[in-house]
């Protein structure tokens, strides 16, 4: 019997200093806060400090004056002087605080046009980008391109993305150069010390990119009166074209791969 008295007095105390707790929490919560605003070096009349009551929002006061903003800004309130964080006004208010006025960048849109087919994991391209930051975009290079750029019809956004100084929204297309790559040819109009450059005519291309695709080598145009006979043109290894570094197997088209993996030197080889 003793015991569960014990029990029960000492259950009533534990009930009695929570709610007593709760109480003096309660009763020292203040009912009303102050939000001060400052404007730090805009040259504008600062809003006064209000009073607020406590779990309620206030609206993002008005400026007087002609102030306006940078181009693609907008002028917000921050909560830290070094104005790091936007203060969100559809946040209840739950203390005394202090707001700086500042600017931050808008955000636009992003689309995309002419997009080469396959170089691009679409999904994965940005829709949107904020003013003063900007955003990087894939800037694929493939194999025989320079690096491309991001243009906005004849106007260059950015390299790798849209820049930092873009204040629109955009309509954007990947614009990339295909490398124009020499094409050497050896032993053809000095054969063996003997210049035959009046009699042999090459009418192969001297240059050679990858957009043009497979290119089938012809014979050289051999005018009446040379004593040679060509037989077949042949790759060189790297750039030292002498005849002991000619491949033996024929050549007779130039591919895109072959030109992006190395220097071409083609040799003819003559009966």
């Amino acid at each position: 019997m003793k015991r569960a008295a014990f029990i029960i007095v000492l259950a009533a105390i534990i009930i009695l200093v929570t709610c007593a707790a709760i109480f003096m929490g309660c009763k020292n919560k203040p009912d009303n806060y102050t939000v001060a605003f400052d404007i730090g070096e805009y040259e504008t009349e600062a809003p006064g400090s209000i009073t607020v009551a406590a779990g309620s929002k206030i609206a993002s006061p008005e400026l007087s004056g002609s102030i306006t903003p940078q181009a693609g800004r907008a002028f917000v309130w921050f909560t830290d002087s070094a104005k790091t964080a936007v203060y969100d006004f559809d946040t209840p208010v739950s203390g005394n605080m202090t707001l700086y006025l500042g600017e931050d960048g808008l955000v636009y849109s992003i689309s995309y046009v002419d997009l080469i087919e396959g170089w691009f994991d679409v999904d994965a391209l940005p829709t949107s980008y904020k003013a003063g930051v900007g955003v990087a975009i894939q800037s694929p290079v493939p194999a025989g391109y320079y690096q491309g750029h991001w243009y906005q019809g004849a106007r260059l956004v950015g390299y790798c993305g849209v820049s930092v100084n873009e204040t629109s929204d955009l309509v954007l297309t990947y614009k990339i150069e295909a490398i124009n790559y020499s094409i050497h040819y050896t032993n053809i109009t000095e054969v063996n010390g003997v210049d035959y450059s009046a009699y042999i005519v090459n009418p192969n291309p001297l240059t050679y990119k990858v957009t043009d695709g497979v290119v089938t080598l012809e014979p050289p145009v051999v005018l009446e009166g040379c004593p040679l006979v060509f037989s077949r043109w042949v790759l060189v290894k790297g750039n030292d074209y002498t005849e002991r570094n000619a491949l033996l197997d024929p050549l007779s088209e130039i591919t895109p791969e072959l030109v992006v993996i190395r220097s071409v030197f083609i040799r003819a080889v003559w009966e």
